[in-house]
């Protein structure tokens, strides 16, 4: 089909109906509202912006700039950013009281921002460098907890902080990389830390400052528990098959 140039708001209501504009000459100049809609898969070659929606299915935004929100989104299944061929790099900022039923996943992008108001199941993610995110960071949040099916790499975006807010279960074996020079960024784990099950998965984490306070392995013990920094390092009570902490500068223990 032909590309779609819209200069005010977009809204679609389709019930579970599925939702297909990929043409990468879209633009939609305006906020992005989905009443209602099922499986939908969209390009907009500018910036989204996003209002109140509700999707039953798969969400897939392809942009041409940065995604923000006005309103919560709710998705039931899988949700995927990525940014057309001509744009190398895109901030993600959704911070509202989102619920995102399946995975989530981000290609490209050089800041991220998410929250959930239940379990957020994240799959790798690797920040580019890029000019348009002034800070970039991962920073989840979720109500309940923050599900880690892959590695967290921030070494190459700006500032390179790492936040989970939110207890965070490890899925598989997950490296999480915030830098490993006098730039690299501070990991911040402020809930507990568990396997997602009684096989114990390996947790490497690789930065400046980290600070994991709360409780490790107390439901589902780690497997091999890395920590690795340039800067200060603490944490809490640990039950893993094996612990090693390296750091150019002190490191203390909670309990």
């Amino acid at each position: 089909t032909g590309a779609l140039d819209v200069a005010g708001n977009t809204t679609f209501n389709t019930g579970t109906g599925i939702i297909t504009l990929d043409n990468t000459g879209n633009s939609f100049t305006k906020d992005l509202i989905f009443t209602s809609a099922g499986t939908t898969s969209l390009t907009d070659s500018s910036l989204i912006r996003l209002g109140t929606s509700t999707i039953t299915g798969g969400l897939k935004l392809t942009t041409g700039g940065n995604i923000s929100q006005i309103g919560v989104v709710k998705v039931s299944g899988i949700t995927e950013f990525n940014s057309i061929s001509t744009v190398n790099d895109y901030e993600i900022d959704l911070g509202l009281n989102n619920d995102f039923g399946g995975l989530v996943k981000a290609t490209k992008v050089s800041s991220l921002k998410l929250k959930d108001i239940n379990d957020l199941s994240l799959d790798a993610i690797t920040l580019v460098a890029g000019a348009v995110a002034p800070n970039g960071n991962i920073d989840v949040t979720a109500t309940d907890k923050i599900i880690l099916n892959g590695n967290l790499d921030s070494s190459a975006a700006t500032t390179k902080n790492i936040t989970l807010n939110g207890n965070v279960e490890i899925a598989s074996n997950t490296v999480v990389n915030a830098g490993t020079d006098a730039t690299a960024g501070t990991i911040s784990f402020t809930g507990t830390k568990n396997s997602n099950d009684a096989t114990a998965k390996n947790l490497t984490l690789t930065g400046g400052t980290i600070d994991v306070t709360g409780n490790v392995g107390a439901l589902h013990k780690l497997g091999d528990f890395e920590i690795n920094s340039s800067g200060v390092v603490t944490f809490a009570n640990i039950t893993a098959k094996s612990f090693d902490v390296s750091t150019t500068n002190c490191f203390t223990a909670l309990n």
